[in-house]
């Protein structure tokens, strides 16, 4: 049946068949051979360039293997082609039943050889769940599509359901010298599934050089029951959990989400089954019809007036967001993002994995803890000023980035330091906007940190102060810095009644004298404080 759907599909906006007839007469035999052992998607897209070259356009302009159809579907499509038809099907499925399987059983307990023997004629004939989804016999084809037929790791994403593609066969022998498949490797399509697995694997995968983002699935063995049977016997059969996905059901496909994704609708379907088949699809263009649509029943009037009723209450109360994102806002803003991160060696891939992040234009890091020789990943950000610490790691110095097209000019950067700490201001100008990250340790003076702070600030006529200043603005400490922020008009872009950092203070501030810069603190999920968004309208700085 694999070999058929792999070569039977149509387009839902022409319900043309391809048949296997015209597919044999433009697909030779000799290619359908090595087909058997190649990628099904490579050999559909070598007949769609030859579909293409000798058709109109009109007609079938795309040829994809489907995922969903049913038992009988496929029984009553066999019934419809003719005998030479049928003849091809059989050949190419009997091509495909000859790649490598293996099952194995152990038997154990006090039986007799006889009835040992038994047991195992009676394991043949127990179905998938009474085996704790380990099939009796595993066909395995290099780009097949499978998926996980029972909870190898549920934390790891290898849970029952999980669909990716056979990339590699690893085989070992057994006692008697026989080869049989001992593990495969498979491309899921998603790095979340099979983390720890990949990780487990990876000096092994290096040296054979293999792709690193491959997952590998071992033999796993499962106790099957004997319910009513013999229990001096216990069987036990040890498989590689997969099951050839090129078709799946509709209860089965629950949960799963697949780029291309054929729905057979020649028979009746339900609402509810409609919804869940055509739902798989990650886009409307890689979703197939095969088979005439025929809409659903409408559903009972009663039902559908609760529906609309939650559905009207719901769009009069919308959620209020409590997070806003850079992303969001369009290039007539300048986007800057702040964060005391702790370590930006330990924490860039977790910095650039944020989509608020890379929306940035200017990206300021305290406490990078960087030495001379750290070699920096900056995604698509370049190194505007960099300032490392001078013997260990430690909270001196800063780190800031830039994207390629943001122009920054006039740097400079002042450090102090005294023996109970340090601080730091470094400034520099996009269009007439003087910018200061600054940063004050938490013993370091307050008075000398203010004094140097208002000196920067009274230089400047449009200024924006933002940084961990370790001054909490929420108790009494901070009315001599609030005092010095007033003088110059400076006001917060900021909610001061807000926690910046994971121990309830407010110590990453952001002050300007400019009107209609807005900004908002975020969340980090890996440093104690909270990175800072702020938004200046770009016509401030006259820039373009």
């Amino acid at each position: 049946m694999t070999n058929l759907l792999d070569y039977y599909a149509m387009r839902p906006e022409n319900m043309e068949e391809v048949t296997l007839a015209e597919f044999a007469s433009m697909y030779n035999v000799s290619k359908i051979n090595k087909s058997c052992s190649s990628s099904s998607e490579t050999a559909a897209q070598d007949f769609s360039n030859k579909r293409q070259s000798t058709t109109s356009n009109n007609r079938v302009d795309q040829f994809l293997p489907p995922r969903f159809i049913t038992t009988q579907d496929y029984h009553n499509m066999m019934r419809e082609l003719n005998e030479k038809q049928r003849r091809l099907v059989l050949d190419l499925m009997h091509r495909l039943k000859r790649q490598e399987t293996f099952y194995i059983f152990l038997s154990g307990g006090t039986a007799s050889d006889a009835q040992k023997t038994k047991f195992l004629e009676y394991a043949k004939t127990l179905t998938v769940q009474q085996c704790s989804g380990l099939r009796y016999e595993v066909n395995l084809q290099v780009g097949a599509e499978y998926f996980i037929s029972t909870n190898v790791d549920v934390s790891d994403g290898l849970f029952n359901g999980a669909t990716g593609t056979l990339k590699l066969i690893e085989y070992g022998l057994t006692r008697e010298g026989i080869a049989i498949p001992k593990r495969v490797w498979m491309d899921f399509k998603n790095p979340q599934i099979g983390i720890t697995k990949r990780h487990a694997k990876r000096a092994y995968q290096v040296s054979k050089g293999y792709d690193v983002a491959w997952v590998p699935i071992e033999r796993i063995t499962m106790r099957i029951s004997l319910t009513g049977r013999n229990r001096a016997v216990e069987l036990i059969r040890t498989q590689i959990p997969l099951v050839a996905a090129n078709a799946m059901t509709i209860n089965k496909a629950q949960g799963s989400t697949i780029r291309q994704v054929v729905v057979s609708v020649r028979r009746n379907l339900s609402r509810e089954q409609m919804y869940v088949a055509c739902s798989r699809a990650s886009s409307k263009i890689g979703l197939y019809i095969d088979g005439i649509f025929n809409p659903p029943n409408k559903p009972d009037d009663k039902k559908q007036q609760k529906v609309s009723s939650e559905m009207t209450r719901l769009r009069g109360s919308p959620l209020n967001m409590t997070i806003r994102f850079l992303q969001d806002y369009d290039d007539s803003f300048l986007k800057l993002y702040v964060h005391n991160i702790e370590s930006y060696l330990r924490h860039f891939a977790d910095l650039f994995a944020d989509n608020c992040t890379k929306a940035s234009d200017i990206i300021g890091i305290i406490e990078p803890q960087l030495l001379e020789t750290d070699q920096l990943h900056t995604a698509e950000f370049e190194v505007a000023h960099r300032v490392n610490c001078s013997e260990k790691r430690n909270s001196e110095g800063v780190l800031l980035l830039k994207k390629n097209e943001t122009e920054v000019y006039d740097i400079h950067n002042h450090t102090l330091r005294l023996a109970e700490g340090h601080c730091f201001f470094l400034t520099w100008k996009i269009g007439i906007v003087t910018f200061v990250l600054t940063y004050k340790s938490p013993k370091f003076s307050k008075r000398v940190y203010m004094e140097n702070l208002a000196s920067i600030i009274d230089g400047n006529e449009k200024v924006v102060v933002f940084g961990d200043i370790n001054i909490n603005v929420l108790d009494g400490q901070s009315s001599a810095f609030m005092e010095v922020m007033k003088k110059f008009g400076m006001s917060s872009v900021l909610n001061l009644q807000e926690y910046t950092t994971n121990g309830l203070t407010n110590i990453d501030v952001c002050f300007t004298n400019l009107i209609g810069v807005s900004g908002w603190i975020y969340e980090s999920l890996y440093s104690y404080h909270k990175p800072l968004c702020i938004l200046i309208p770009k016509k401030i700085c006259e820039i373009k």
